[in-house]
Formats: structure tokens, sequence, C-alpha cells
């Protein structure tokens, strides 16, 4: 029997939550009681799906405080990146456009606007599969994703510009489902406030994740009551990927960098 994989890729955390909002229970989950919901605070780390969804929206600011006071490096504009000015006709501005207003252009004013621009530094592309299982702490994630972070800093001040996915995936029997998360680009600074949910908190992996299994049409029924087994190889999470239309070389697992230094992670992605 062939492996069936389920799996979905997204470009950043507003379209992973516009797609759980706007998909249905599949008939596997539907009319049957959710995990993603009634998951209690000490299993997902939040009071209600509510909750978890704000967080998801807002950002987590316990949770990037936490990776700050870990982190004990300075994160700073994005290496190989910047802004500048570029003047552009407008039909409100600070500067008459004379041509324009002499031949009767509506856009006969000069306005400004900053432009983002990227040199040609390297681009890297990295995973992070943060599946752990319940014995995991919450104070246990927080150190492995400040190294993480970490690293990411030390990799983007040696001029790669970084591409940064967060997954959670699982298996149960021959059947595999993964959900993807662009959490970072590589042409924007690092905003923890946003990185942190899918970095640290439980409910990323125990709620929205859990959601993600609920809505997936295909699922068999023996995802009910245990939502899988957590994937946690690297070379797994690769399939995963590829199905899920991502080409990613550059994996880490929590339980592959947990207890490592920064420099450690860094030469286990350049590797």
């Amino acid at each position: 029997m062939e492996n069936k994989y389920f799996c979905k890729s997204f470009e950043n955390l507003a379209s992973f939550h516009a797609y759980l909002n706007g998909t249905p229970y599949s008939k596997t989950f539907a009319g049957r009681s959710h995990d993603s919901v009634t998951g209690t605070r000490s299993f997902t780390g939040t009071d209600s799906y509510d909750a978890a969804e704000k967080l998801l929206i807002e950002g987590d600011a316990e949770g990037a405080a936490k990776i700050y006071r870990a982190v004990n490096v300075k994160i700073r504009q994005t290496a190989g990146a910047g802004t500048k000015t570029r003047r552009f006709s407008s039909v409100c501005g600070g500067a008459v456009n004379v041509p324009a207003t002499l031949i009767g252009l509506p856009k006969s004013m000069y306005n400004l606007k900053k432009v983002h621009f990227e040199t040609g530094s390297k681009v890297l592309t990295i995973c992070y599969n943060n599946n752990a299982s319940s014995s995991v702490s919450v104070d246990e994630k927080v150190n492995a994703s400040a190294a993480l972070v970490a690293a990411v800093v030390e990799l983007e001040n040696r001029g790669y510009r970084i591409n940064l996915y967060a997954s959670c995936s699982a298996y149960e029997g021959r059947e595999y489902c993964a959900n993807f998360v662009k959490v970072k680009d590589s042409g924007q600074y690092m905003d923890l406030l946003k990185m942190s949910y899918p970095l640290v908190n439980p409910s990323f992996q125990r709620r929205h994740a859990f959601r993600f299994r609920e809505t997936m049409p295909g699922l068999s029924r023996n995802w009910v009551g245990g939502y899988g087994c957590s994937v946690t190889d690297s070379a797994t999470v690769a399939t995963l990927a590829e199905k899920a239309g991502l080409n990613l070389k550059k994996i880490v697992t929590y339980y592959e960098i947990k207890g490592m230094e920064p420099a450690q992670i860094v030469e286990k992605i350049l590797s």
C-alpha cells in the first residue's frame, strides 16, 4: 500500500488563518468533538481556540519577550536589504510636476515613498519543524526556538537573507498530513511578535495544526481522537514539503537542535 500525503504550504500567517477559517470540517471530523477547541490550557498553552486565534493574528507578546530574553543578541535590520526613497507622480504631494500640470494630467504632483530593495546576497530557505511531544515543556521549546532565532540573526549578519517556515506534521499509518507556514520572508525584517506564536506557543501545534487536520478532506477516521503521531525527522519533513510544493533543502527539527548553541545550528544549516 502506498503512502498518502495531505500537505499544504502558506506564504504567511494571514493566509494560513484565512484558510482555516474558510474551510469547513471534513466529513471525517464533522459532527465530532474537536481537540482544536476542547484542548485544555495545560496541553495547548491557551484557554480557548479564540485566544489562540488572537495570538495568531496579533502576535504573541509573551512568547516574543521570552525569546528576546533568551536570545541575548541584537536583532537588527536584515542584512543585504534596505530602503530608498523614490519619487512618483500622484494626484497629491509636496511638489508640483510642472510639465504634467501644463498639459492637464490629473497626476500633476510629486510624492515620495519608501521602496524596499535587496542586494545580491544569498537567500537561504529554512524550515523549522517544531513538533514536540506533550512531555516537552514550553521553556524547552522557548530555548530551542531562541537558539534558532539567534542562528538566523547570525546568518543575516553574515549577509544571508532568510526565508523561515514553521511546520507541523504527523502521520497515521501510511497517511501523512503537514502544514508549512512562512513566518519570515527574506525581504522583510525579523518580526518576533508575529514569529513567536508559531515558534514557541504549543497552541500552534495543538490547536491550529489540529484544526488544519480537522478540515483536511480525505483523512481516514483513524485520525479522530489521536490526531496522528508527530513526524520528528528532517528527511520525512523534506518529503512532505515537496508534496506541499516546496523545495526545502535546509530543515531542522526540535529534536535535532534541542540543547544546541546558535553557532552549532548555523554550522548545521550551512553544512
